[in-house]
């Protein structure tokens, strides 16, 4: 928890927490333009947290203090639709006159002088471009194009970029910490019909009419109900964690 003091602010500026037992956490905010919210509340959720709970775990907010546990999947859904960058963020601000959105275009490497990042190269329809910074640039491009630009750039590990014949601006270990998590999927019957289970019953007329009018019935759903953070070994608690979901 002490490595996220510096960043939980940012988190809970963002966020519009649509879930009534998160309301009042102090790891979460209200009125951020990401909600976060369960639009359909599946039957079978609460019976799997019960089986959690009766294995001896809690029923936690795993975006809060303390993973372990089960708990509801919280999802970024406002009313049916994900509630993402370019909705919540982009579409809201793009008509102020000092903003600009460049559709189809690719960021491809960061200008570097005197040691000062001044400007963008970018592809688009094909063609190569420059867009030169006034005050600072801001790479947010995740996980993965993020560090390339980075190191397209020369700010990287200096093997790497020397192997690659990239002049090195920085030795910076970008792109180093990069993870992936396996994921298996196994399937479970149950006896009764408490999820949803077919095409049909998805399909229905008043399941269309909910999630069209008010953004909510099985549709909206993410697909996801439940999810438990658990150790195997209770020695391995904050290393090795297994995740569930369904």
């Amino acid at each position: 928890m002490e490595e996220g003091r510096d960043v939980l602010p940012y988190f809970i500026k963002s966020e519009d927490m649509q879930l009534p037992e998160f309301a009042s956490s102090p790891f979460h905010g209200k009125g951020g333009p990401l909600a976060v919210s369960t639009r359909y509340d599946f039957e079978i959720t609460q019976f799997f947290i019960q089986a959690g709970q009766e294995l001896g775990y809690n029923r936690t907010d795993y975006n809060g203090y303390d993973q372990e546990g089960f708990g509801v999947v919280q999802s970024n859904t406002r009313n049916g639709i994900r509630s993402s960058t370019s909705i919540d963020y982009l579409r809201s601000a793009r008509h102020r006159p000092n903003f600009h959105i460049l559709l189809r275009s690719f960021g491809t490497k960061v200008d570097i002088k005197n040691d000062c990042a001044v400007g963008v190269y970018y592809i688009k329809d094909s063609k190569k471009h420059y867009v030169k910074a006034r005050k600072e640039i801001i790479i947010s491009g995740g996980a993965v194009n993020s560090p390339q630009p980075l190191m397209l750039s020369g700010i990287g590990p200096k093997r790497h970029l020397s192997d690659l014949g990239i002049p090195v601006v920085a030795d910076l270990p970008v792109g180093e910490n990069l993870q992936d998590h396996m994921t298996i999927m196994f399937h479970s019957q149950i006896n009764k019909q408490y999820g949803i289970i077919s095409e049909e019953i998805l399909q229905t007329v008043w399941n269309k009419i909910q999630y069209v009018i008010f953004g909510t019935g099985p549709l909206s759903a993410t697909g996801l109900g439940g999810s438990a953070f658990i150790h195997l070994d209770p020695q391995s608690r904050g290393k090795n964690t297994l995740i569930f979901k369904w």
